[in-house]
Parts: structure tokens; C-alpha cells; sequence
């Protein structure tokens, strides 16, 4: 353990270390491009956080794509708001420095309007981040005034992004091309957005980009184009494997696609548009229900900044719908009316949240994902609770 900005405390400090460096006269042996570069951890959304293994290569595959598909140029500015030990603060705000020749201006903790100052006054061009950096930038860049001229691309993934935030921060970002990706820790990119297309960068997570990806049923057969599934993907940005041997053999089929653990359909010409968690997925009464189709309705609602839906116990149909919501407004309409407003676009009865809590905010990963998980387990044992109450 080497403490940093730690005066006093026990062991070598970071300064030491970087002095024995320098005092260092070893030979250092050139590494081969397939040898183990970085462990970088999930999110844990689900859980504990698993390490993956990269190489040299399949770090630098990565950043080579996005370079090619949209475009990103040496001398580039990046902003990262993201922690440099999430994949994307790693990938685009260190080791593209190295790879492309790009600059980054490093935040120490992320502040949409510090942001928004720092994006105008040194000429920032690119951004990547996911849902709550955009929307927290978004509504940042609306209360200063600006219109960021500098800022040419933010790619967004990463968690559930509405379409209408999509289609908003287009509109209000002067010059900038703001998309939706997807990937993960142990697959990165697998798309590179729909830069091209303002409506499919909003409405899709973008077009598969360097990757093989299948669409599965539960039982592991392939579906039509369009068809929602398990996507699996393999290519050469793909992770080695985890730290664990046995996660890295529950992760991979038998023809060596990684499970992403994610839902989702794909067009016949490649458009990858992900429309849940499997572990997500409410089954009410035998349906699978997608909470993410859910939250885009409600986050249509002017009165909504931000909600999450996930499953609760229900003694006849198995699971319901729960509803968590951070207000956009002082107003908190009830049940009635966001029942009512999602009869309005389109969904079925059985798809309206059964309760609704108003919160602040919500639990979430350094990287902006909200932790589910930690959202069924307080549902769970507030259901218990009041059980055990009643008897």
C-alpha cells in the first residue's frame, strides 16, 4: 500500500517511490503486445466488482475503433469527469495520450458546472460519460447560458440513456454530435454510436463496430433480427479473462462469446439497441417486463428528472413494479397520474409502477450506474418488515 497526499503516515509514500524510480538504474524488458497490461474493475452494479485482465493489444483495439469510427484526431481535448480506474477514465482520459496523442483535463471530483467552466475556457472537444454526466452537464451548460461551441462529441453509455436527453443535449450543445454507445469492462465499445443519424443516436445504442454479436433465448438459440435476447459478443477489443478462473468459465459460451448480461435486439444492417438487464427483468405473472422501457416513458414526464424501476414481491403475480423517483420539479404527481401518463404513451396496464417512492437520489457506482441490486434488497427487506408487522 503506498499512501498518497498521506504526511506522516506509516510505509513509503508515492514521493519515495518516485524517487527509488528515478535512483533506479535497471533494464526494463520491452513487453509483448498479448501480455497482461491493466486489471480494471466493473462497476458492481450487480454485486462485487470483478478485475479484468486486458492486454496491450485489446486496450489500444479499442481506442483504435473509436478513432476510426468518429473521427477523433491527435491534439484532441478531452474532458473526464469519470474515476480514471472506470474503463472509460482509463481508456479515453490516460491511455489515449499515450495511443493517440490526445489531451485530457482531469477532474478531481465531478461538478457539472465546474465542468461547463472548464469545457469554455480551455476549449474541451470531446466528453464521455454516462446518463447522470450528461444530464448533469446539460442542465449546467442551460443555467450558465452556454451552448459549449467547443465540444464536438460526447459519446454516452455506460447506463439507461433516455432518447429525449439524447435529443435535447443535441439540441442545445452548439456543434456537438451526442450519441449513445455500448460496451462493458470485458467489452468495450462494442458499438460506436449512430453519429451520423441524430434520431438513431437517440433511439439506439448505435451500430455493432469490430465485433461478432449474437442475440440468444434462454435457451441459447439464436433469434431473428429485431427479437429481443441475450447479447454475446467476441472480437479482438474483448477482455482476457477475470482475476477469477471460475467467473472467467461462467462468463464465455461454448464458441467463446462473452455473456454480456444485457438484453437487447439488432437490426438486420447491424443497430444494436439494448433494452434491459437480464437481472433486471421483472417477471410478472409469467410476462417479462423491461424496466427500461418503463423509465423512458416516465422520464418523458416533466415532472421527472430521473427514475428507476425494478421488480418487488407481489403474493399473487410473483413481482410487481416499483417505482423510484428523483422529482424535476416541487410537484410529485401520485400513482393515478403517472399511471395515466404512461396509458398516454402507449403502455399496458400491467406495466404501470404498483408503488412509487420519491427519493433525492439514488444508489450508484463512482461511474454514475444506479445499483439495482441495492435497491431490491432495501424493497425486499421493507416488504419483510411490514409482513412480520402485520403478523
Amino acid at each position: 500500500v503506498v499512501p498518497v497526499r498521506s504526511p506522516g503516515s506509516a510505509g513509503p509514500g508515492y514521493e519515495d517511490i518516485i524517487a527509488l524510480g528515478r535512483a533506479s538504474n535497471a533494464t526494463l524488458q520491452a513487453a509483448h503486445p498479448d501480455d497482461v497490461k491493466q486489471i480494471v474493475y466493473t462497476s458492481g452494479t450487480t454485486g462485487h466488482a470483478k478485475g479484468v485482465i486486458w492486454t496491450h493489444n485489446q486496450a489500444r483495439r479499442t481506442l483504435a475503433n473509436s478513432e476510426a469510427a468518429f473521427g477523433l484526431k491527435p491534439g484532441a481535448t478531452f474532458l473526464i469527469g469519470t474515476p480514471v480506474g472506470h474503463v472509460s477514465g482509463l481508456s479515453y482520459g490516460i491511455d489515449n495520450c499515450f495511443y493517440l496523442g490526445t489531451q485530457t483535463i482531469l477532474m478531481e471530483r465531478w461538478d457539472a458546472d465546474d465542468a461547463v467552466k472548464l469545457i469554455d475556457s480551455l476549449g474541451a472537444q470531446v466528453m464521455v460519460g454516462a446518463t447522470p454526466f450528461l444530464a448533469g452537464l446539460l442542465e449546467a451548460a442551460e443555467r450558465a447560458g452556454s451552448t459549449l461551441p467547443s465540444l464536438e462529441v460526447f459519446f454516452c453509455g455506460g447506463a439507461a440513456v433516455p432518447p429525449d436527453l439524447i435529443r435535447r443535449a443535441n439540441r442545445v450543445f452548439r456543434n456537438c454530435r451526442t450519441f449513445r454507445v455500448f460496451g462493458s469492462t470485458e467489452c468495450p465499445m462494442i458499438t460506436q454510436g449512430c453519429p451520423e443519424d441524430p434520431e438513431l443516436s437517440a433511439t439506439t445504442d448505435g451500430r455493432i463496430y469490430d465485433y461478432e454479436v449474437k442475440v440468444v433465448d434462454d435457451a441459447g438459440r439464436i433469434v431473428a433480427p429485431g427479437l429481443d435476447g441475450e447479447i454475446l459478443a467476441r472480437g479482438p477489443a474483448m477482455f482476457m479473462g477475470y482475476t477469477d478462473p471460475v467467473a472467467t468459465a461462467e462468463a464465455f459460451d461454448d464458441e467463446g462469446f462473452f455473456r454480456t448480461g444485457d438484453i437487447g435486439r439488432v437490426t438486420a444492417d447491424g443497430v444494436l439497441t439494448v433494452t434491459g438487464r437480464k437481472k433486471d427483468l421483472i417477471i410478472r405473472g409469467g410476462e417479462n417486463l423491461s424496466p427500461k422501457e418503463i423509465e423512458d416513458a416516465l422520464h418523458t414526464h416533466p415532472d421527472i428528472r430521473e427514475v428507476a424501476i425494478t421488480s418487488m414481491p407481489h403474493a399473487r403475480l410473483g413481482e410487481g413494479v416499483y417505482a423510484f423517483i428523483i422529482p424535476a420539479s416541487e410537484r410529485r404527481p401520485d400513482q393515478g397520474a403517472l399511471a395515466e401518463h404512461l396509458r398516454s404513451m402507449g403502455l399496458a396496464a400491467q406495466k404501470w409502477p404498483e408503488r412509487i417512492e420519491y427519493v433525492d437520489d439514488l444508489p450508484r457506482t463512482p461511474s454514475g450506474k444506479v445499483q439495482k441490486h441495492i435497491l431490491r434488497a432495501r424493497i425486499v427487506e421493507e416488504f419483510a418488515r411490514q409482513a412480520g408487522g402485520q403478523g
